[in-house]
């Protein structure tokens, strides 16, 4: 390989607890398939936990810990200062589990506007209307419409792009997002829904998918079908983990006795809350050298 190509080759990057996690095993797989030089980040529960408070401060919400992407981007900055990102991909090819599944996102919905309403509290007249809007849908495909409008507004921006946004840059990273392309945002808008999200087939991302295996061939047949996971998916284990040990150390009257604890549903989202109210009343924001989060859990247990 002449060192003109080779100073172009592509870096690729996946983050997983394990390198027998299907992320990174299938990431691996495509990247030798692209013939990118290929990133493999392993982290640990420790590494997750540690960097709780730092996620923190960078998103500036209590939000479930993303520890694992933080330390994605970390390991990133330290070799590229810029890179893509398939943020948006979801919400305009459709590939969240509701586009297939209208009961899904409605459950999910009322199930948060009952337990306001149980506690006293009037959900937010946006909620609501969001609420009624779905449920209100005559046929699924207006229902589609409807959520496809939704989620490429609030949702994308708040849940998503600022999110990526804050803990890319505390890590000096600055991500693209290609697939929010004006011009293909616009394409994608004039497809018929089903090319999206076919629920007669249960299939997210219907021509997205089709169009890498046409492109690529079979060897990307597996990885473009598989079950969706999420990125990066070794969170969603490890927060398992973290809310497990919070239940476990915590004590069983936590919830109660502190003043706001109706308004959580778990021990962790009260913990996480506390956290932020730590670094951002009493720090301003910025974390201390040495700060420790298991000394903040020992406070608290």
């Amino acid at each position: 390989m002449r060192e003109q190509d080779t100073a172009r080759r592509l870096l690729t990057f996946t983050v997983a607890d394990t390198g027998s996690h299907p992320d990174a095993r299938q990431a691996a797989q495509l990247a030798r398939h692209l013939h990118s030089e290929h990133h493999f980040v392993e982290i640990t529960f420790e590494d997750f936990f540690q960097a709780i408070p730092i996620t923190i401060a960078a998103a500036e919400m209590p939000l479930l810990p993303a520890s694992s992407f933080y330390s994605l981007c970390k390991y990133i900055s330290q070799r590229v200062k810029v890179a893509l990102i398939g943020e948006g991909a979801d919400e305009i090819f459709g590939g969240y589990p509701e586009y297939v599944d209208q009961n899904r996102q409605l459950s999910r919905i009322k199930r948060n506007i009952d337990h306001l309403k149980a506690h006293g509290y009037q959900p937010g007249t946006q909620v609501l209307a969001i609420y009624e809007r779905l449920a209100q849908a005559p046929t699924f495909d207006e229902y589609l419409k409807r959520l496809f409008e939704i989620n490429l507004k609030d949702q994308l921006i708040h849940d998503h792009l600022e999110f990526v946004d804050k803990l890319a840059m505390s890590a000096s990273l600055e991500y693209r997002v290609p697939y929010l392309d004006d011009q293909l945002v616009a394409f994608v808008n004039t497809l018929p829904l089903h090319f999206k999200a076919n629920r007669a087939l249960g299939i997210h991302k219907h021509i997205l998918k089709r169009t890498a295996i046409e492109h690529y061939g079979p060897a990307l047949l597996d990885i473009a079908l598989r079950r969706k996971l999420g990125i990066p998916s070794s969170s969603v284990n490890y927060n398992n983990k973290f809310r497990q040990l919070c239940f476990e150390r915590l004590p069983d009257n936590y919830l109660r006795r502190h003043e706001l604890g109706h308004y959580f549903m778990s021990k962790e989202q009260l913990l996480l809350f506390e956290l932020f109210l730590e670094i951002f009343e009493r720090y301003r924001g910025i974390l201390p050298a040495g700060f420790s989060m298991e000394q903040f859990l020992q406070e608290r247990a």
